[in-house]
């Protein structure tokens, strides 16, 4: 997880089960980095949570095999940091399932064809400052 390079097509082909993506995020529609800090931002905090994909040629949108919603935090009091890092503690006991139905091959994708996809990049000064502004003034 958190990785900004790609993978080479014969490096990908190595692994006879694929490559997996353990995203701090919701995909499709918080795809690239600091996924918590987009929706802390956008307010769409029913997106807080994390994603297991295949990996493909594109960034964070292979096929997602599960997802959860991040646990018991407090989003006015909560660190994006904290929060990225809770949900995948949080999804530890459900990733170790799925790993076993990956190696029984009875592993099944999400369908997420009806949603928005989004992708995010790196922070900016004036998201940095919204973001403060909404934490702690609103």
């Amino acid at each position: 997880m958190c990785i900004d390079v790609y993978f080479s097509k014969r490096l990908c082909s190595i692994p006879s089960l694929g490559i997996f993506l353990w995203h701090e995020g919701i995909t499709p529609e918080y795809k690239g980095l600091y996924s918590p800090f987009w929706a802390l931002l956008n307010e769409d905090y029913d997106k807080l949570g994390w994603s297991f994909l295949q990996m493909n040629k594109h960034i964070d949108a292979g096929p997602i095999y599960a997802q959860g919603k991040v646990k018991d935090i407090d989003i006015r009091n909560d660190f994006y940091g904290y929060i990225r890092h809770k949900a995948v503690v949080d999804s530890l006991q459900e990733i170790e399932q799925l790993l076993i139905k990956i190696e029984n091959h009875t592993a099944e994708p999400i369908n997420c064809n009806r949603r928005k996809s989004g992708y995010y990049s790196y922070i900016g000064f004036s998201d940095a400052l919204k973001y403060i502004f909404k934490k702690y003034f609103k």
